[in-house]
């Protein structure tokens, strides 16, 4: 994730900056019909990318995600840490492994000079979302979320999602996204464009490219199980993203 200025709760908005140019909505509505999602990963899966100018070539950090069992349940706990300088983030998404619909969210993050420690607790449950937040371990007002109708994920989770569509060329979906960092709620529209050769430390591999209409943000997934997100664009292409280690799991 590249390293921002603090907003409303520290508005450190998901993988590379995923999301800040989107504005709020008043009401999120699933276009029809409705998705079908498979998760294409197994739990102890590893990836790595490596976060880079890519203008300079200079490497700014790192980008980590891990899948697990939920041990409380029968989903998964999909985990992510990023690490730039000047800002590092970690956070665990609960979700169901039928639709990947969130349960919980816990998040933490260090920003700036100062190491300024945010932590998040976001519950999804009876229709609304309830946030608990601290600035330096001091509680931090934060409204009630409330959920919109049909499929809905976390901000935190969103890469994870774009793995488990039915992704092929033409494919076009609009997405319902809870911002918890932000106490607020979007829709995101994708649209997946011709296979694509894609070469990064890890190997080449064939992708669908995933446009985030209007974000200036794109992901290249792995035509091939297990759909690992191979490559990231944010910034209107200023900022890329390369896999540079996968581990499956068992």
């Amino acid at each position: 994730m590249v390293k921002r200025k603090l907003g409303k709760l520290g508005g450190l908005i998901v993988v590379l900056g995923l999301l800040v140019a989107c504005p709020a909505l008043s009401g999120c509505r699933p276009k029809a019909p409705p998705l079908v999602l498979t998760p294409p990963w197994q739990a102890g899966e590893f990836s790595r990318l490596d976060v880079s100018d890519s203008t300079t070539g200079g490497r700014l950090g790192s980008w980590d995600t891990e899948v697990e069992r939920d041990p409380a349940g029968g989903g998964y706990v999909l985990s992510m840490w990023t690490n730039l300088p000047g800002a590092s983030e970690h956070s665990d998404v609960t979700v169901s492994a039928a639709d990947l619909a969130p349960s919980l969210l816990e998040y933490q993050g260090e920003v700036g000079e100062a190491k300024t420690m945010y932590v998040l607790r976001a519950a999804y449950a009876g229709g609304k979302v309830t946030i608990t937040a601290t600035k330096d371990g001091v509680g931090q007002p934060v409204p009630t979320v409330k959920l919109p109708k049909g499929l809905y994920f976390d901000n935190e989770q969103f890469t994870f999602v774009l793995r488990a569509l039915p992704l092929a060329e033409g494919f076009q979906a609009t997405l319902n996204v809870i911002v918890t960092k932000n106490a607020t709620k979007m829709q995101i529209s994708v649209v997946v464009g011709a296979a694509e050769s894609v070469t990064v430390p890890a190997g080449t591999f064939s992708c669908w490219p995933v446009e985030l209409v209007g974000l200036g943000q794109k992901a290249w997934i792995a035509v091939d199980d297990p759909h690992q997100l191979v490559q990231y664009s944010s910034g209107s292409g200023a900022i890329i993203s390369k896999l540079t280690e996968f581990r499956p799991g068992p």
